[in-house]
C-alpha cells in the first residue's frame, strides 16, 4: 500500500446531549431534524467539551492505469471559469443508462481499552445491513430548488438504495435505468483490536458503561491498512469498516481541536496483482446509537448526527469522488466557517447535520428511523448555472426551502465560491 495522504475536514453539525445506550436501536434513535445556526459545533459529555464533528479523507490515487484492477468507474469534465476540470466517478458514465452493482464486505471492528472497556461494531451490523445504505426505499416526495413537486424518485416504482436515489437525481435518471447499487458480499468476522492507553481511549455513561470511543487518527489508518492486506479485500471490493460510537483524533488525546472525525475514505495503490496494477478504495464509518453533538455548551440545538450519518456521508462522497483526486472552484458555506476555502468534491461536507425532513422509517420496523444526509449534488460544486439535475435542484432529498428554513444558506443556486 501507498504512503497515506490524510487531512480532516471540519463541518457544522449539532446535537443533543447522549441519550442512556439502549439495548436496541429502536429504543435509542429517533427523529431529530435541526442544525445549529452558528458556532462550531460540539461533542459535550459529561460536562466535558471534547471536541467538533469533523470527516476527512485518508489517501487518495492520482495516477494509474485505465486498465487497472479496481471499481468500475466512468470519468468526464466540466469548464468553470475558463478552466476544465476532469473527474472520476463510481459506476457507468449516466448517459449509457447502465446499472452498476460494486461488492462491498462490512467489515465490524471491535476496540478494547487499556482499562478493559470495549466498543463493538458487530453490534451495529444488523441495522447497517437494514438501513437505507443497502436496502431500498420509494423516495415518495420531493419539492426541488424551483417548487416542482416531483412523486417517486425512484422512477417507475422501482425503490432505491440511498446513494443510488442520490446519484439518479444528480445526473437526472430517474426513470430509466441509470443506477449504481451496493451488494454487501459478506460480513466477515468481527475483527477485534486492543487499544495502547497511549492511542486511544472512552468516556463512561454514569452507571459505568462505555460510551463512546476516540482513536488516534494516525494509528487507525495503520490498523485499517493492515486488515485491508491481511484478510485479502479484492480490488474490485470496497470494504465498510464500522465502528460503535468510536471516533478519531488528531494529534494528543485531550486536545478539542484534533477531535472528533466520524468517517472517512480514502484510495490507495500497489502494483502487485500479476502484472496488473491494483487501486484499492475502502471507507471507514461510525454508526452512533446515540446522538452525542451538541450546537453549544448547554446542548440547546439538535442534529441527526446518528446511526447512518457518517455513512451515508462517506458512501456518497466515495460514489462522487472514489480516488480522492476529483477537484473543483473553490467553494465556501457562511454558515460553516471553520470550512475555509476548499476545492474538494467532497459532495458531504457542506451539509453535514442536515438529513431529510421527514421520519423515515426502514427495515419493516415503523418506529425505526435513520438519519441520511442531505447531500449538495455535484452541479453546486461544479457551479453550473443550470443544474440539469432531476428538477434542477442543487441539493438532495431537502431542497433549498427546507435548508435555508434550518440555517444551511446559499443553495438556491451554485457554489458561492471563496
Amino acid at each position: 500500500m501507498n504512503t497515506k495522504r490524510w487531512m480532516m475536514r471540519t463541518a457544522t453539525a449539532a446535537a443533543v446531549a447522549a441519550v442512556a445506550l439502549a439495548g436496541s436501536l429502536t429504543g435509542a434513535i429517533s427523529h431529530a431534524h435541526a442544525t445549529s445556526t452558528g458556532g462550531v459545533p460540539k461533542l459535550v459529555f459529561n460536562g466535558q467539551t471534547i471536541g467538533t464533528a469533523k470527516f476527512g479523507t485518508d489517501g487518495s490515487v492520482t495516477n494509474f492505469s485505465a486498465t487497472a484492477d479496481t471499481i468500475p468507474f466512468w470519468q468526464g469534465s466540466f469548464t468553470s471559469g475558463g478552466t476544465t476540470y476532469p473527474y472520476t466517478m463510481v459506476g457507468a458514465n449516466p448517459s449509457t443508462n447502465q446499472s452498476t452493482t460494486i461488492t462491498t464486505w462490512i467489515i465490524p471492528l471491535k476496540f478494547t481499552f487499556s482499562n478493559g472497556d470495549a466498543l463493538d461494531g458487530n453490534t451495529d451490523v444488523p441495522f447497517v445491513q437494514t438501513s437505507p445504505i443497502y436496502q431500498n426505499n420509494p423516495w415518495n416526495s420531493f419539492t426541488s430548488t424551483g417548487g416542482t413537486t416531483t412523486s417517486n424518485l425512484s422512477g417507475s416504482g422501482v425503490p432505491q438504495q440511498y446513494g443510488d436515489a442520490v446519484q439518479r437525481v444528480e445526473f437526472n435518471k430517474v426513470g430509466t435505468n441509470y443506477h449504481v447499487l451496493l451488494n454487501n458480499g459478506q460480513t466477515l468476522p468481527t475483527q477485534s483490536i486492543n487499544v495502547p492507553a497511549n492511542q486511544g481511549y472512552d468516556e463512561q455513561y454514569s452507571n459505568g458503561t462505555p460510551a463512546i470511543g476516540f482513536l488516534s487518527a494516525q494509528w487507525f489508518a495503520q490498523r485499517q491498512d493492515n486488515l485491508i492486506n491481511q484478510l485479502h479485500v479484492p480490488s474490485n471490493v470496497v470494504p465498510i469498516f464500522v465502528t460503535d460510537s468510536v471516533f478519531l483524533y488528531e494529534g494528543n488525546r485531550g486536545n478539542p481541536g484534533g477531535c472528533c472525525i466520524l468517517g472517512w475514505h480514502g484510495a490507495s495503490t500497489s502494483l502487485h496483482g500479476n502484472g496488473k496494477q491494483q487501486v484499492q478504495t475502502y471507507i471507514y464509518a461510525s454508526f452512533s446509537r446515540n446522538f452525542f453533538f451538541c450546537g453549544d455548551s448547554s446542548c440547546n440545538t439538535i442534529a441527526p448526527i446518528a446511526d447512518i450519518h457518517a455513512l451515508s456521508h462517506e458512501v456518497s462522497e466515495w460514489l462522487n469522488d472514489p480516488f480522492v483526486n476529483n477537484i473543483v472552484p473553490a467553494w465556501s458555506v457562511p454558515f460553516e466557517p471553520q470550512y475555509g476555502c476548499s476545492n474538494d468534491l467532497e459532495t458531504g461536507d457542506p451539509l453535514v447535520g442536515y438529513s431529510p425532513d421527514t421520519n423515515i422509517g426502514f427495515g419493516g420496523t415503523a418506529t425505526t428511523f435513520w438519519h441520511p444526509q442531505d447531500i449538495p449534488l455535484a452541479p453546486w460544486f461544479m457551479r453550473q448555472s443550470t443544474p440539469g439535475s432531476l428538477s434542477n435542484t442543487y441539493t438532495y432529498p431537502d431542497n433549498a426551502t427546507t435548508l435555508t428554513s434550518e440555517g444551511a444558506f446559499g443553495f438556491n443556486t451554485y457554489s458561492p465560491g471563496c
